[in-house]
């Protein structure tokens, strides 16, 4: 008898240690996703911007004022994307820019219908298009843009986060600086600051660094399970933002490692919805655009200036505007990280010890690809090049917890960062 007591004892001790222990890992995710989507709250106390989005055209930098207290900031496309939640079938009567991203419409309009037939109300506001005329839009589909928006931001601080806490290094006060000033630029950033509060898709520009810095982990195998998972992932998501191509080329490399040629090569199925969508909406009587290459010349630029024979000159000016994408805050942000990886990077090479360092060069090699990527794009803007510099910060920032000389000068480089973003979310 005493031998079971001791024994039922022994195991609730163990039952309650292990939960307090599941508990306390799982609230540290939580904390840090309540921390950057109160961030986004913040951001709408502030005063209005006149300038807050790359586009000089006033409505895309038109504001919502609401009991005199929240400045809701809404983009320029984002009347299409309520307007196409609402009724799908301006996708087939071509009054919409968005036919390259159906998906991500398409979803908000199903969950709206759904939560319609439950007697949720879809409320109703008004307020003047691009073109100066008044529309109705359902406050419903506004709350579902801007709740896909918080799951985005929600998952990316959650993948970020996966990694750090997979860290079995002591925890010193500069991994744990490293793990909140990650936090911190991953919710509060160019990016978020100018679309978390709008319907759009510019939040996966968010998501896209997170996954990178996630797929650049030495340590990463995937079984098959997961290997199908990414592949619905990257199936779906292809018909909601497009430039999750970019995961596509590094996937492949881990895919390979992990798995073998054969499902490395068959991740490229993953275009088909992509691909035959066009065809699809022309069956259905549409007539397929993709906006963004046909009116944006989004890497087809490239094209158009050998036809003209005026590559070079146009390179020049791309690569200037390039340059001068980021705000002033962020360009700091950016040159302190460099400079951080720089100095870690001279470290290595004069050790020589490469093996211990394969997260930093997995991680400079997908930058650079990355970067080429966002390069070559044409379009330039915050919501694009943040990326760079958000990814740039996390490879640094999950490296430098090895430091063990100049630590006070990381420390300050590092509440550099911190500070020029808060400038950034607070004055801009």
């Amino acid at each position: 008898m005493v031998y079971w007591t001791c024994y039922i004892k022994t195991m609730l001790q163990t039952i309650k240690s292990k939960t307090y222990e599941y508990l306390s890992s799982k609230s540290r995710y939580v904390y840090f996703v309540l921390l950057g989507l109160f961030t986004q709250i913040v951001s709408i106390l502030l005063p209005k911007n006149s300038s807050i989005s790359d586009s000089e055209e006033a409505f895309c930098n038109f504001y919502i004022t609401k009991l005199n207290i929240f400045n809701v900031h809404i983009d320029c496309d984002s009347q299409y994307f309520l307007l196409d939640s609402q009724d799908p079938t301006r996708l087939l009567n071509n009054q919409t820019p968005l036919q390259d991203r159906p998906l991500f419409t398409f979803l908000v309009f199903g969950i709206s219908k759904v939560l319609e037939l439950l007697r949720v109300p879809s409320g109703s506001i008004t307020y003047l298009g691009e073109d100066g005329i008044p529309q109705n839009y359902h406050v419903l589909n506004y709350g579902l843009f801007i709740l896909m928006n918080a799951i985005i931001l929600t998952a990316s601080i959650t993948i970020v986060l996966s990694v750090f806490f997979k860290i079995k290094d002591p925890k010193t006060p500069l991994l744990k600086l490293s793990i909140f000033t990650a936090i911190i630029l991953i919710s509060q950033n160019p990016i978020n600051r100018e679309f978390f509060w709008t319907p759009h898709t510019q939040i996966f520009n968010v998501l896209v660094p997170a996954l990178l810095f996630y797929l650049a982990q030495k340590n990463l195998i995937l079984d098959k399970r997961q290997y199908y998972i990414w592949f619905c992932f990257i199936s779906i998501t292809l018909l909601m933002y497009p430039t999750l191509s970019i995961l596509l080329p590094v996937l492949f490399v881990r895919v390979f490692q992990s798995l073998g040629k054969f499902y490395a090569f068959s991740l490229f199925l993953t275009l088909i919805p992509k691909l035959i969508w066009p065809g699809i909406l022309n069956l259905l009587g549409g007539n397929y655009v993709d906006w963004p290459i046909v009116y944006h010349r989004r890497f087809v630029w490239i094209l158009d200036s050998v036809e003209s024979k005026t590559l070079l000159d146009d390179s020049s000016k791309k690569y200037q505007e390039f340059l001068n994408s980021l705000p002033l805050t962020w360009d700091i942000i950016a040159f302190l990280m460099f400079m951080i990886g720089l100095s870690l990077g001279r470290k290595i090479w004069k050790t020589g010890n490469w093996s211990n360092n394969s997260n930093f060069i997995y991680g400079g090699i997908v930058l650079v690809i990355y970067t080429l990527a966002m390069g070559l794009n044409g379009a330039y803007a915050p919501r694009f090049s943040g990326g760079i510099v958000l990814l740039l910060s996390l490879i640094v920032l999950f490296e430098v917890r090895k430091a063990k000389d100049k630590v006070i000068l990381l420390k300050i480089a590092i509440f550099g960062s911190l500070s020029a973003n808060c400038l950034y979310w607070l004055l801009n």
